[in-house]
């Protein structure tokens, strides 16, 4: 699996290789899945939660002029680095960030390239999105692996779904 790296200097790399660009900023979105459904004899809609939604991360760069190549040159290269495909499927990063592993990001894939020339004539601005990807093997293999600490904990899983639907945000 490829990598993605911010070092503190704020240069980003694939798999040790530097970007032709300076890392700006990094955002997460992280949301929750409710549905709602009709409550007989009451008003409004009961929300009933449903999950959290895979969190999309979004990366800002600035591509500088770089020599005789130039900044578009620059982006071509991030552009080449980020639409890789593997077997006719997109490539899977590990991405290695501090603030992607505070919300327990394990992998992404690549979404969205998007470009701005700016004002200041010797720099592009870039963004790079990314989706996280939970495969469904290991969205499986996580829920047994909390049936089972649940049960080994002596929890009947009838409780821990009543806990759930009680909960402010059921």
């Amino acid at each position: 699996m490829d990598k993605i790296q911010i070092d503190s200097t704020g240069a980003l790399s694939v798999n040790g290789t530097p970007l032709p660009a300076l890392f700006d900023s990094i955002s997460i979105d992280n949301a929750m899945v409710l549905d709602s459904s009709n409550v007989e004899g009451a008003s409004g809609k009961k929300s009933i939660f449903n999950g959290f939604d895979d969190a999309d991360i979004r990366i800002t760069v600035t591509i500088l002029e770089q020599g005789q190549a130039g900044r578009y040159a620059a982006m071509q290269t991030i552009a080449r680095a980020m639409k890789k495909i593997n077997d006719g499927q997109p490539v899977l990063y590990k991405l290695q960030v501090a603030l992607a592993g505070a919300f327990d990001i394990k992998q992404v894939k690549f979404i969205k390239l998007q470009a701005e020339d700016t004002k200041v004539r010797d720099c592009l601005k870039a963004s790079l999105t990314f989706q996280e990807h939970n495969p469904v093997v290991a969205v499986v293999q996580e829920q047994q692996n909390t049936r089972q600490q649940t049960a080994d904990q002596g929890i009947p899983e009838e409780t821990m779904q009543s806990e759930i639907m009680g909960s402010p945000w059921a």
